[in-house]
């Protein structure tokens, strides 16, 4: 993968452009046709909607699913489903035991289509075929229970995020496997950095189905720092801003961020731009405290990451007081987003105070 520089603009400090290596995902087995037909038998709107969604993320970029409302009932039967089943009838239709410590699991027929090994890379001897049935069974049972969207819970504390489950599980429905040395989809780790198709998941995905590849310009931007050299859960730290509290003009570091070009097309150069917002949603009134911009061409697969080293901004002089949000927007250079907008922007965690100067007491006179 290529790199490329920075150059500094509105407000910013320059950091040494880090970077670090990505290996790619790996597949074995995938369905016998494409696009494949699935029926979603969520019966409660918000999660058909929610799975409609995880659908068109990745037909995006690989248009393979061909979705449509089925009955209701989701079991053994020939058909692609997906939906909530409880323990015991996911046991008692299918055979397969989860308990409530399981978000999901992807049942694949016949699973030795699917290879005898867990994870990348793929083993040269893997034996591979075609799946005669797929479904992505939800636990209803899960222990923190699902919401179908946002906004993100850095704390994985509370109820876990439909798409970053779902699409995972419709990874394993094409063939992929856990992939636990990238940013990818089919990682082990925290709803905050599983929501996101990678670079890893969409070259990955071309190879395997060519004729389905939808040409596009993707630029993701991710509220993480992930170590290649960890696993799971501690290899991703999310993004972090401080001090929670400072004066008009004084500085304020965001850490733990990164973005690729999840597109296939390479794009002529990068901006971030970083904003105060007052709420939990990005808005135009919100505040412009700075900008990196990189220099290009940034080809499909580049990436950068702050290596953990921050970039701080200092808070411009008229900024109303009171608290904020920190977000960042990812953008191309002359400010054009991309048609993907799910990955383009984050909100922090943690809130910023703009406070006013202290005022020192003078010693009494003597």
């Amino acid at each position: 993968m290529r790199l490329f520089s920075k150059v500094a603009t509105v407000l910013i400090i320059a950091v040494p452009l880090l970077a670090q290596g990505h290996d790619g995902s790996c597949r074995c087995g995938g369905p016998p046709i494409v696009p494949v037909p699935w029926e979603i038998d969520h019966l409660d709107a918000p999660y058909s909607a929610a799975a409609k969604e995880v659908f068109d993320r990745w037909n995006a970029y690989i248009e393979v699913f061909d979705y449509r409302p089925g009955d209701g009932v989701m079991a053994p039967n020939g058909k692609n489903e997906i939906a909530f089943l409880d323990i015991a009838t996911t046991s008692a239709r299918y055979g397969v035991n989860m308990d409530r410590n399981t978000f999901a699991i992807t049942y694949m027929s016949p699973l030795s289509a699917a290879g005898d090994f867990d994870a990348c890379p793929k083993p040269p001897e893997a034996s591979c075929g075609t799946f005669d049935e797929t479904d992505v069974i939800v636990n209803s049972d899960f222990s923190r229970g699902f919401k179908p969207s946002g906004p993100i819970d850095y704390t994985d504390h509370g109820p876990a995020l439909y798409a970053a489950t779902v699409g995972h599980e419709l990874g394993h429905t094409l063939g992929f496997h856990h992939n636990v040395n990238d940013i990818s989809v089919m990682n082990l780790y925290e709803d905050f950095a599983a929501q996101y198709i990678a670079a890893a998941d969409t070259e990955e995905a071309r190879v395997a189905y060519p004729s389905r590849v939808r040409r596009v310009i993707d630029l993701a931007i991710y509220p993480f720092y992930f170590d290649p050299g960890l696993t799971d859960y501690a290899a991703t730290t999310p993004v972090d801003v401080s001090p929670a509290a400072v004066v008009p003009g004084g500085p304020v570091t965001i850490r733990n961020f990164e973005f690729e070009n999840v597109g296939t097309e390479s794009v002529p150069d990068v901006l971030i731009r970083f904003y105060l917002t007052r709420g939990v949603a990005i808005a135009p009134s919100d505040i412009l405290i700075g900008s990196l911009a990189f220099s290009g061409p940034i080809v499909s697969g580049g990436y950068w990451d702050d290596d953990q080293a921050g970039v701080t901004f200092n808070i411009p002089r008229d900024v109303p007081l009171g608290t904020y949000y920190l977000s960042a927007v990812i953008s191309q250079g002359n400010g054009t987003s991309d048609a993907i907008l799910y990955n383009n922007s984050w909100i922090a965690p943690q809130q910023v105070t703009i406070v006013s100067g202290i005022r020192r007491r003078a010693a009494p006179r003597r």
